[in-house]
C-alpha cells in the first residue's frame, strides 16, 4: 500500500488516519480493536473503548499538522473552520459524535446509510476522556468568578473580541468585552481571547 500514509493519533492510540496521496486531500479515520456486532438487527460495537472521541481527535491531529507545515491554512482559519464543520458533522451523524459522516467542501457533511455503511457507532470510555480540542495556557488574563456565570477579567483591554466555546468545540457565544466583564450561557467553557485560552468553570 505505497499510495497510502496510515499512522496512529498520538491523541488517542486507537484511532488511525488514512492518506489516500492518490486522492487530493483524501483522509479516511477509523478506529482500531473495535468491530460490529449483529449488523442485520442493529449493530452494535464491541472491542476497546477509545479515550477521546473522533471530533476531538481529528480537530487535534489537524490543528497538529498545521503547526508543523503540512497543512498550509493560517491557525486562526483553521481552527475557525475546523470547529463550523464539526459541528454541522455531528447534526448529521447517527452518533453522538462525528461517527460515520461523510464530508467533502463541495457538498459539506451527509450520512450515508447503505451496505457500505454497515458500521457501529465507536466505544469511547468517557471517564479516561480529556480536553484535547484546545491546549489550555497559562496566560496573562485571569478570569475572576463574580457572580454566577459571571467573570471580570484582568489583563484584557476594552472591547477585546472573544469567542466561548463548549467542551466538545460547539461555539456557545461571541462578542467584545465591556468593562473587563463577561456572562457565558453555561459552566465548564473555554474562553478564547488575545488568542489564547482559559477554561472558566
Amino acid at each position: 500500500m505505497g499510495d497510502v500514509i496510515e499512522y496512529n493519533s498520538p491523541l488517542d492510540y486507537s484511532v488511525v488516519f488514512s492518506l489516500d496521496i492518490n486522492e487530493a486531500a483524501y483522509l479516511k479515520v477509523r478506529r482500531e480493536n473495535q468491530i460490529c456486532k449483529d449488523i442485520s438487527t442493529g449493530a452494535v460495537a464491541e472491542g476497546t473503548p477509545g479515550t477521546a472521541l473522533f471530533s476531538e481527535v481529528l480537530f487535534a491531529e489537524l490543528m497538529r499538522l498545521q503547526k508543523y507545515g503540512v497543512i498550509q491554512n493560517n491557525r486562526d482559519s483553521l481552527e475557525v473552520f475546523l470547529l463550523q464543520e464539526i459541528d454541522k458533522m455531528k447534526n448529521v451523524s447517527g452518533c453522538k459524535d462525528i461517527d460515520l459522516v461523510y464530508y467533502n467542501e463541495e457538498e459539506g457533511a451527509y450520512y450515508l446509510i447503505g451496505p457500505d455503511m454497515a458500521n457501529c457507532c465507536s466505544l469511547v470510555d468517557s471517564s479516561r476522556m480529556f480536553l484535547p480540542l484546545v491546549k489550555i495556557k497559562s496566560i496573562g488574563v485571569r478570569a475572576l468568578k463574580i457572580g454566577k456565570n459571571r467573570f471580570y477579567l484582568q489583563g484584557v483591554k476594552s472591547d477585546d473580541a472573544y469567542t466561548l466555546f463548549d467542551l466538545n468545540g460547539s461555539v456557545l457565544q461571541q462578542g467584545w468585552v465591556r468593562s473587563g466583564i463577561i456572562q457565558t450561557p453555561m459552566l465548564p467553557a473555554i474562553l478564547k481571547i488575545q488568542e489564547k485560552v482559559i477554561m472558566l468553570k
